[in-house]
Formats: structure tokens, sequence, C-alpha cells
């Protein structure tokens, strides 16, 4: 699938989570958000770069997000299907991310408890780690979206549709 059909694929499935997209298509249609919030951000920094105010509008890189996030949402979904994994994987970062800081939290304050009942100060450093931690939990659940979204199609058919390499037009 080239760039321009993969465009146009996102935006004519823009609410369709169901089905498999292959590989090109998740990517060109990225490429081409990334590309186009780029380019967008380049025209209001550009354009509004000489405002005494020192506020930069976002307005039409604002208004490009939201109208290419479902698109972006349901073709992520697709690509995940087309590996033999639910869409709803996409929203493991996000899950992962107050989860893992929340549990860093509530460890750093049995750490603090104990040191008080010990009559200890607590480790300096430790509550960097733990944060540090946090992150590389995020952080590894960001890899592995990524690796999946990379994944070949799973051959033949699956749960969630016939694979878009084997189907004819």
């Amino acid at each position: 699938m080239g760039f321009a059909e993969a465009i146009s694929t996102c935006f004519r499935r823009y609410f369709d989570f169901s089905g498999r997209a292959v590989r090109s298509e998740y990517w060109w249609f990225v490429l081409f958000v990334l590309a186009s919030n780029l380019a967008l951000s380049a025209i209001e920094q550009m354009t509004w770069s000489a405002d005494p105010s020192g506020v930069e509008p976002t307005i039409l890189t604002s208004m490009f997000a939201l109208a290419t996030l479902i698109p972006t949402l349901a073709v992520t979904a697709r690509r995940l299907h087309d590996i033999g994994r639910s869409g709803w994987w996409q929203t493991l970062p996000y899950a992962a991310a107050p989860v893992s800081l929340a549990a860093a939290y509530v460890l750093w304050l049995a750490i603090v408890a104990v040191a008080d009942v010990a009559g200890a100060e607590p480790i300096p450093f430790l509550s960097s780690f733990l944060q540090l931690a946090a992150l590389g939990v995020l952080g590894s659940s960001l890899l592995l979206l990524l690796w999946w979204l990379t994944r070949p199609s799973e051959p033949g058919p699956n749960k969630y549709g016939p694979n878009p390499h084997e189907v004819t037009p």
C-alpha cells in the first residue's frame, strides 16, 4: 500500500476499529500525521512568532490532532488485529504510567514509614530510583507496543478477519 492509498484508507475507515491493517497502511499514516503536525507547527511558528505576548497559539495543530485522533486509534487497533492482538493493547502505556507511578509512591511511603519506626533516615536516592523504575515500566510498555506494530502480518485469517495481503480487491 502506498502513501496516498494509506491516507485515503485511514480516512475512509475513520471510525472502523474492526478488521486488519498491514504495516504499510499504518506506518504511512503515522508518517502523514507526524509530517503534517511538523508542517502545521512550522506555519504557526512563522505566523505568530512576532506576537509580543510570547503565547504561541496552536490552533492548527490542535485542530489537526483532533481530526486525526480517531483514525489514528482505529488504524492502530486494526494494525494490532493484524498480528492477532486486541486493539485495546494500544492503551497499555496510558495504563502503565499511572499504575507504576502510584506503585512507586506507595512503596516510597512504606520505606519512609519503616525508616521512621526504625529511627533512621530513608536512603536519599531511593525516591529517584523508584521514579526511574516507574518510568522504565512506561518505556517498556511503549517499546513493546512499538515492537508489535512493526511485526509482520499473521498468516492466513485470524479472529479479526482475513489477511489483507491475501485479499484480492
